[in-house]
C-alpha cells in the first residue's frame, strides 16, 4: 500500500497500462502459436518433429509473453488498488454545499 501512495503509481493510469499489455500479450501468444501450427505442417511434411523451443526466436517469443503477461498481472492488480484506495471527494469539490 505504502508504495501506491507516495504519489508517483499513484498517477500511472494502470488501466491503459493494463489495456495496452493486454493487446501486445494477445498477439504474442498468437504469434507463438501460428508459429507452431506452421513449423509443424512444414515439419510434418518433411517427415521432422518440431518443439516450442527449436529455434531462438520462438524462445524469445515465448520469453516476451511470459514477461508481458506479469506486466498485465501487475498493473491489474495496481489498477484495483488505486480504485479501491481512491480518496473520498470532498462535499465542496462536487459542486454540494457541506453541513
Amino acid at each position: 500500500m505504502k508504495i501506491l501512495l507516495n504519489g508517483r503509481l499513484q498517477k500511472v493510469r494502470w488501466g491503459a497500462v493494463a489495456g495496452a499489455s493486454f493487446i501486445v500479450l494477445f498477439y504474442l501468444t498468437a504469434g507463438i502459436v501460428a508459429a507452431y501450427i506452421i513449423l509443424n505442417a512444414v515439419a510434418g511434411a518433411t517427415n521432422d518433429a518440431v518443439g516450442l523451443f527449436d529455434n531462438w526466436w520462438q524462445t524469445l517469443l515465448f520469453v516476451l509473453d511470459v514477461v508481458v503477461a506479469l506486466l498485465f498481472v501487475c498493473s491489474v492488480v495496481m489498477f484495483v488498488l488505486k480504485r479501491v484506495n481512491k480518496p473520498e471527494a470532498m462535499p465542496s469539490a462536487q459542486g454540494g454545499e457541506s453541513k
